[in-house]
């Protein structure tokens, strides 16, 4: 698919909300799949933590997604460049 060309307009009123608020039910996230969602998590380290803890429950609940190790196994912890071209 072509890459798009995005334009922001700062004239139009954009609405802001608190993450938690669109989780609970509170306020509305996306109406449709033309619109896009900007998240800023910078400096919300327990915005972020509760959110992954809440998806994490979700995701046992329904019985969702896959465990994957998130640490390399190497052969040289110290060869970082090794991992980078495995992919």
């Amino acid at each position: 698919k072509a890459v798009q060309k995005v334009t922001f307009n700062s004239h139009r009123k954009h609405r802001v909300y608190p993450l938690w608020r669109v989780i609970a039910g509170l306020d509305v996230g996306r109406e449709s799949t033309q619109q896009i969602t900007i998240f800023d998590s910078v400096d919300f380290v327990v915005e972020d933590f509760s959110t992954l803890r809440y998806e994490l429950s979700l995701a046992i609940q329904y019985n969702l997604g896959n465990t994957i190790s998130l640490v390399p196994q190497l052969e040289n912890p110290k060869d970082l460049f090794k991992l980078a071209l495995r992919s």
